[in-house]
C-alpha cells in the first residue's frame, strides 16, 4: 500500500486500519493507533523522520487489495 492511499481514507477509516497493518507486521496495533492518532491530528509531517520511515516500510508490506476490503 502506497501512502497517498492510506492519506485518500478519513481519519476514522484510517484508524480502524491500524489492525490490518498490524496483521502484516510485528509491532501491534496500539503502536499504529496511536502513529495514526498523530497523523490524524497533526498530520504525517509531523512525525519525527525515523516514525515516518518505518510506518512507510510497515504500510508497504500491506497488499493493496486490503484497502478496497
Amino acid at each position: 500500500m502506497d501512502i497517498s492511499d492510506f492519506m485518500a481514507l478519513s481519519p476514522t477509516e484510517r484508524l480502524k486500519f491500524a489492525p490490518i497493518i498490524a496483521k502484516y507486521n510485528p509491532a501491534g496495533t496500539s503502536a499504529f493507533e496511536t502513529i495514526i492518532n498523530i497523523i490524524n491530528r497533526c498530520g504525517f509531517d509531523a512525525l519525527r523522520p525515523c516514525f515516518k520511515l518505518s510506518f512507510l516500510l510497515n504500510l508497504a508490506n500491506v497488499p493493496n487489495s486490503e484497502i478496497n476490503k
